[in-house]
């Protein structure tokens, strides 16, 4: 991540932000948000390259050499070089798509796999090893006192509404993988009761932490039962704060200096007017937030349709990966031959999408080379059509009408990556926002237009689309399966 290495290369050089901020012409509140991770690099930023020729000016000591060239993996000497090093520090500093691809890559096997595995309910004695009075100390006492929390919620026989939110740092949640699991289960456990979520994430702490945080909660966000909020605004990061809280039964709350929780202190309440005063509290930062995502099921086909042709419709470039055929690039009289008026419906209003979108934006669909002894277009079934096969005849008329679109629209792409997620459908906007869509059940998708998690999905597809879209060679593949 761009401000983990930015603050590492702050750190080895002793550079302070006003020193930074004036050898590059910025202020030094920028500098700041950098290393915090409040500000994204900007796609088209200009003051990496002087940054990296800066720092390359300040790497004097042998040390620093050293520590340098095992950071970037270098082998042999370090070179003295003041240009060859600047331009080794720029191409480090601004190489972050692996780390966030992995991240996205995360949550895309954890939203195509949530219906696999499911942690059973575990419900225990809230005061079994966990009773240390209402203060707890530390990671192993934040654990205590949530299982205690969502123990407490799971013997109530009323459900209701529970009220998260941390932007402490979260390691504690899952770098122990048998209390991962365990509060998975009761997590779990607590949803089947009837009972919601509420939860605040925070999107000014690192951008893969967000992710990898929203990877572990696709699970439970498929069920539908929770409303996943961000707080927009940038924050300074000093005070740091947790909130769990069930109004009818307990909560938690702890408070940290930057992400030194260690030994801090968490306290469990279950007085009535201390909960009451905490919901206050929660309520009123909620009304400042925003939705992080909308989530829908298949019992609202209508909202998702309404959203993804929102979406469709916005002014931008857009990608679409999946791993069978689109229904955009079907003929319309393959369309005709199945006779099926759903399908014809969402036909029409797909094809019409494509064709606005082509006469300004760059359109890019990133597939699979397909097979056309099993041809297949990619419907969610959310949409209320589910995925259709199609006959070799069919099958190839498909091929022929997208080696048409490519010859004819300058603005039409498709790349083919034989490395694709299955079972799923992604589609972005840069700037606009981004979905994605199951086409196994239990079918279900998410849709989102946070900055930050947009772009990081648009990098992911900018990713599996850079080497395999050349159209002279796409054109030649498909050319040859035809």
């Amino acid at each position: 991540m761009f401000s983990k290495k930015l603050n590492f290369l702050m750190e080895i050089t002793k550079v302070q932000n006003s020193m930074l901020a004036a050898a590059i012409n910025v202020d030094a509140s920028h500098i700041s948000r950098l290393r915090h991770g409040n500000r994204r690099l900007p796609k088209n930023q200009t003051f990496v390259k002087p940054m990296a020729a800066y720092f390359a000016r300040q790497i004097k000591l042998d040390y620093q050499r050293k520590i340098l060239a095992d950071t970037l993996e270098l082998h042999g000497e370090w070179t003295e070089d003041k240009d060859e090093t600047a331009k080794l520090l720029y191409d480090w500093l601004t190489d972050s798509r692996d780390e966030t691809g992995h991240a996205v890559d995360n949550i895309i096997k954890s939203f195509t796999a949530s219906d696999r595995n499911a942690p059973k309910p575990l419900i225990i004695d809230p005061c079994e090893n966990l009773t240390e009075g209402n203060c707890y100390y530390g990671i192993k006492g934040k654990r205590n006192a949530v299982i205690r929390f969502l123990s407490a919620v799971l013997k109530e026989d009323a459900p209701q509404t529970l009220l998260l939110f941390s932007e402490e740092e979260i390691s504690w949640l899952y770098e122990d993988n048998e209390f991962a699991k365990k509060w998975t289960a009761f997590l779990i456990g607590v949803l089947m009761k009837g009972n919601r979520i509420k939860i605040i994430h925070t999107v000014n702490r690192d951008l893969n932490e967000l992710l990898q945080a929203v990877a572990k909660w696709i699970p439970v966000y498929a069920s539908g039962a929770i409303e996943p909020y961000y707080y927009p605004k940038i924050r300074d990061g000093l005070f740091q704060r947790t909130l769990f809280i069930a109004p009818k039964t307990a909560a938690v709350i702890s408070n940290s200096v930057k992400q030194h929780t260690a030994d801090m202190l968490n306290v469990f309440f279950d007085d009535k007017n201390a909960i009451s005063a905490l919901t206050k509290d929660f309520e009123n930062l909620l009304q400042d937030c925003k939705p992080l995502m909308q989530i829908f099921n298949a019992s609202d086909s209508d909202g998702f349709k309404a959203l993804y042709f929102d979406l469709l419709r916005a002014e931008g470039e857009c990608m679409i990966l999946q791993s069978g055929l689109s229904l955009a690039t079907l003929p319309a009289s393959v369309v005709k031959e199945m006779n099926n008026p759903v399908l014809s419906k969402l036909h029409t209003a797909c094809t019409n999408r494509l064709a606005e979108s082509l006469e300004r934006f760059s359109y890019t669909e990133i597939l699979c080379l397909p097979d056309m002894s099993k041809a297949a277009i990619n419907v969610p079934a959310i949409y209320g059509a589910a995925s259709i096969e199609l006959s070799t005849e069919q099958g190839a008329a498909h091929i022929k009408n997208i080696i048409s679109l490519l010859k004819q629209y300058p603005n039409f792409n498709v790349a083919l990556n034989d490395a694709l997620p299955q079972d799923v459908i992604i589609c972005a906007k840069e700037g606009v926002g981004a979905m994605m869509c199951k086409t196994k059940e239990p079918y279900s998708a998410f849709a989102f237009n946070e900055q930050n998690m947009t772009s990081a999905v648009w990098d992911y597809l900018s990713n599996m689309k850079d080497g395999h879209a050349d159209k002279a060679k796409v054109i030649k593949k498909l050319e040859g399966i035809v």
